[in-house]
């Protein structure tokens, strides 16, 4: 019965093959389409992700228990003794690098122009072993000790600066005295990470403690494992260092802006699988509606041979999959193809846009993700039997005595 249904399925098909090709093809690009978004969506949310960690966040933040997120560049909240504690959390089995850090609100001037900013006082053999951010530095890191300062390739820009040059920064000491430094531009920072490029500048920590009497404390300690994967027995050993003194952030918690952002740009790839479903729902009953009232002798005679309403209805519903499965695949191939490019190719916007785009990549590439094609081709094929069903009911419902009178 199963081969019946096939061959008058695919016969069936092949009688109206320009409407047909129309109806699998729309569902086609429906599932291209949302295959693409996805691959591009996914591939641009883990670059972000991993920018945010090697240039940013880190995987794990330890930050004084009574800070507020609106203190965080402020000198208000900050961990006593931060290199004893830094040393402790060595120690610790998974923790890869450490490194402490301090944040504390800062104007660069050249003498014309001024801009606010935020300065970080980091140690420069730590810093390097948690984040990626020498890597992206012209000129050179700075070293301990010296009245040097790395800047945004985009800051330098805006204030004519260039390497080797002198710059003023004004800031406020822990007691609220104003203070300002001269320092040597000595590195130039163009990462893939806008935060970092124009809203930073980084000093040596030894300096910068020396300079705002911080007496060795610092704003936080960033911490890199291993893995981000299960970070929670890492983080109960951390907590575990001063209980009443600090609070353990993860990358989530400290990227909690960003985290929120790519949860609702997911919601986008919800509504284009919903439009897949419209595009296949319409266009299968469409079809199938047709099909039906051009067959109505061809039912009656069925009907009088003896098949059964339940038996006419699936055949129509044999149809319906058989545009579902071309569409689906055709998609798919469709989908595969792109995205063999996006992955390995990817698309380049810093020729378009510069290395800013307001995320932190400036080269977006595809990702490969089976569920997303196997669910899409999935989803295209039921929306294309669950649209049959109606317009197959309706044509076995015929009776076959008025079919008949049509012959």
């Amino acid at each position: 019965m199963l081969r019946f249904y096939l061959s008058m399925a695919v016969k069936n098909l092949l009688r109206q093959k320009r409407r047909v090709l129309l109806t699998t093809l729309a569902i086609a690009f429906g599932i291209f389409y949302y295959i693409l978004f996805d691959s591009v969506m996914t591939g641009m949310d883990r670059e972000t992700v991993q920018n945010l960690l090697d240039l940013e966040v880190g995987h794990l933040q330890v930050i004084p228990k009574a800070s507020a997120e609106e203190d965080r560049v402020s000198l208000k909240y900050l961990l006593p003794q931060g290199g004893e504690m830094v040393e402790r959390i060595k120690l610790i089995p998974g923790v890869v690098g450490v490194t402490p850090r301090l944040m504390f609100p800062v104007s660069v001037t050249t003498g014309m122009e001024e801009l606010p900013l935020v300065g970080v006082g980091v140690d420069p053999v730590g810093d390097s072993a948690v984040f990626r951010i020498p890597g992206y530095v012209s000129g050179r890191w700075f070293r301990n000790g010296e009245d040097s300062i790395i800047i945004g390739k985009s800051i330098a820009e805006l204030l004519q600066i260039e390497l080797n040059d002198m710059v003023t920064i004004r800031t406020q000491t822990r007691t609220n005295t104003f203070q300002a430094l001269d320092l040597s531009v000595v590195g130039l920072i163009d990462s893939p990470n806008p935060a970092v490029n124009e809203g930073q500048v980084f000093i040596p920590l030894d300096t910068i403690e020396k300079a705002l009497g911080t007496g060795g404390a610092v704003s936080m300690i960033v911490v890199k494992t291993g893995s981000v994967a299960d970070l929670d027995p890492i983080m109960q050993e951390l907590k575990e260092l001063a209980p009443e003194q600090i609070r353990v952030k993860t990358w989530r918690e400290a990227a909690a802006g960003f985290v929120a952002t790519m949860e609702s740009k997911r919601g986008f790839a919800y509504i284009i699988l919903f439009l897949v479903g419209v595009i296949s729902f319409i266009g299968v009953v469409n079809s199938v509606l047709l099909s039906s009232l051009e067959r109505v002798r061809e039912i009656g005679i069925l009907k009088a041979m003896g098949m059964t309403e339940g038996e006419i209805t699936k055949l129509f519903a044999f149809e319906a999959m058989g545009i579902g499965i071309i569409g689906g695949l055709i998609g798919a191939a469709l989908g595969i193809l792109a995205n063999v490019y996006l992955v390995y190719v990817g698309l380049d916007f810093s020729k378009l846009y510069g290395t800013n785009m307001g995320l932190s990549v400036s080269k977006m590439y595809g990702a490969w993700n089976l569920p997303t094609i196997i669910g899409a081709v999935s989803f295209g094929l039921f929306v294309s039997v669950l649209a049959s069903l109606i317009p197959a009911w309706k044509a076995a419902k015929i009776d076959p005595a008025i079919s008949l009178r049509k012959i």
